[in-house]
């Protein structure tokens, strides 16, 4: 199956049992609006795209054309493609050209799916709020819906201001950690198969305020619901509590010695 963005090709071969050339002969094979045009081979005749038509010529016996049509997925939704011969000089004993019969052997449909798949990101930060000069951890967990497999699956993290990157890891596939972007290249993800990753920061010290942080999902296929590719958390820094240290002590002449 291919994806959304793919070229496809189409081979149409026309042959001809006989016993007689067949002359004037003119293939219609119109794309669906699922496909653009990209180009066309023909090995005999020319193919008009505008008008989805092969204008092929004579076919002489026992010598099969073809026409190669190459063309771009631009739905995710199932396409058919259909080639059937619409004129010819001479009538055929086993069809008629032009009359939408998929039962004839002047005809002939294939029809594919592209691939597609729901990713799916959800993110949890730890402690929430975090002191200030302390560490801070993200966990990640991807999943994939279907109902195609995934793959070239990869987790964007962009770290937040005010934190140092400490380390990342990952349930499968490589981590890795470049001027405050964390990505990780998850590889496939089955039909409702899912992954984890943990990324650790340390959070600046004296630092107090929003640490607001977005993961963003992607792969190589058609994604039937990008609302969820993202997810982000909002986690709060505070400074630590004040420690007081020391003795306390009764001082009744406010002299600064203890009284006894």
């Amino acid at each position: 199956s291919p994806n959304v963005g793919d070229d496809i090709q189409l081979t149409v071969t026309l042959s001809n049992a006989g016993p007689d050339t067949a002359t004037s002969v003119v293939v219609a094979e119109p794309l669906p609006e699922g496909l653009t045009f990209v180009s066309a081979t023909a090995s005999a005749g020319s193919y008009d795209s505008a008008q989805g038509r092969w204008n092929v010529g004579p076919v002489p016996v026992g010598d099969p054309v073809t026409l190669e049509v190459v063309a771009k997925v631009e739905s995710p939704d199932t396409q058919s493609v259909t080639a059937e011969v619409v004129e010819v000089d001479q009538a055929d004993p086993d069809s008629k050209p032009n009359n939408q019969k998929p039962g004839e052997d002047d005809q002939a449909s294939v029809s594919y799916t592209p691939q597609v798949v729901d990713l799916k990101i959800a993110k949890v930060d730890f402690p929430d709020p975090v002191y200030s000069g302390r560490e801070l951890s993200y966990s990640i967990t991807v999943s994939n819906a279907g109902p195609s497999a995934a793959t070239e699956v990869m987790v964007t993290d962009t770290l937040p201001a005010h934190v140092t990157f400490v380390s990342a890891t990952a349930s499968q596939g490589a981590v890795s950690s470049t001027a405050g972007t964390v990505v990780a290249q998850l590889n496939t993800l089955a039909l409702n198969a899912s992954a984890t990753i943990t990324i650790l920061v340390q959070v600046e010290s004296r630092y107090e305020g929003p640490l607001v942080n977005q993961a963003a999902i992607q792969g190589r296929q058609y994604d039937s619901d990008t609302a969820n590719n993202t997810d982000t958390t909002n986690t709060i820094a505070r400074l630590p509590p004040a420690q007081i240290s020391g003795t306390v002590f009764l001082d009744l002449s406010t002299n600064g010695v203890q009284n006894t």
